[in-house]
């Protein structure tokens, strides 16, 4: 039985888009985009919320955390005018973490840049607390 070259691309794009963003950059990027979005549950994802948790108390207190700063975000950036773009401007190492600066721009045209700490736990990158 022959397989097709596009048939095989095409089933590894579709496994790698499924696959959510799993290098530091693409974190930090989604990450910031969900918490101009109030999307408590993807940050708690990046975050990493149910590796580092011990109990569910831990976790449902860090989703409270999360669930503040999202809401603070989003008001900042609908008072901007939303989030229209967030491109990594550089990423470093330093010792077991990855640091990306980004900027993210606004609908009325205002640029803030950021410094995201990441960090690996389990062969995973997660936001540094």
């Amino acid at each position: 039985m022959k397989i097709s070259k596009f048939f095989l691309t095409t089933l590894l794009m579709f496994f790698v888009a499924c696959g959510g963003p799993s290098s530091p950059e693409e974190i930090a990027v989604e990450a910031l985009k969900a918490s101009t979005k109030g999307d408590v549950e993807k940050l708690a994802k990046y975050f990493g919320i149910e590796k580092r948790a011990k109990d569910d108390s831990e976790k449902t207190a860090a989703k409270g955390k999360l669930s503040k700063v999202a809401a603070g975000t989003r008001n900042k950036a609908e008072k901007m005018g939303g989030l229209k773009e967030v491109k990594v401007l550089e990423s470093s190492d330093e010792g077991e973490m990855k640091i990306v600066k980004v900027q993210m721009t606004f609908g009325n045209g205002e640029n803030i840049s950021e410094n995201i700490k990441l960090e690996k736990i389990d062969g995973e990158w997660f936001i540094k607390f």
